[in-house]
This record gives structure tokens, C-alpha cells and sequence, in this order.
């Protein structure tokens, strides 16, 4: 299980960002994901700040973007 809150933006086309937190089980992250984190125990929280993950450009299509940023991350392997 990969528990995250942070916030999800979104754009489309020029129309202005659109901004809301989030706070729920993410399904497109998986144990690589939190592999990827170095993780040493089999429960580790961590806060992802901007310099380690900035936004993460997760989906896109012609006229829309789709970023989440990572506040709290917990997994567990």
C-alpha cells in the first residue's frame, strides 16, 4: 500500500492551473516505487520535498497536463 497527501495540479490548454490536495491510496505507484525510495524497514514514512522530487509530470495529452507533488508518502513493502 502506497499512502500519499500532497497536491495535484492540472492544466488545460492556456487556461489557468487547477490546484487540490489530495490525500488517497495512489494504485499507479507500486512497491518499485517506494524500492526507488531506499527504503530500510518494511514501513517508512517520508516527506518528498521539491528538491528531491519537484513535480512529477505523471500524464499528458495535447492540450492537458497532469503533475502531482509528493508532501507525505507512506509505503508499505
Amino acid at each position: 500500500m502506497i499512502w500519499v497527501t500532497g497536491t495535484i495540479k492540472a492544466r488545460n490548454g492556456n487556461k489557468s492551473w487547477l490546484s487540490s490536495n489530495f490525500d488517497s491510496e495512489l494504485q499507479f505507484l507500486d512497491q518499485k516505487f517506494c524500492k526507488r525510495m531506499q527504503l530500510e524497514s518494511t514501513e517508512k514514512s517520508f516527506h518528498a520535498t521539491s528538491t528531491l522530487w519537484g513535480w512529477r509530470k505523471v500524464s499528458h495529452g495535447r492540450n492537458f497536463s497532469l503533475f502531482l507533488l509528493f508532501k507525505h508518502v507512506t509505503c508499505k513493502l
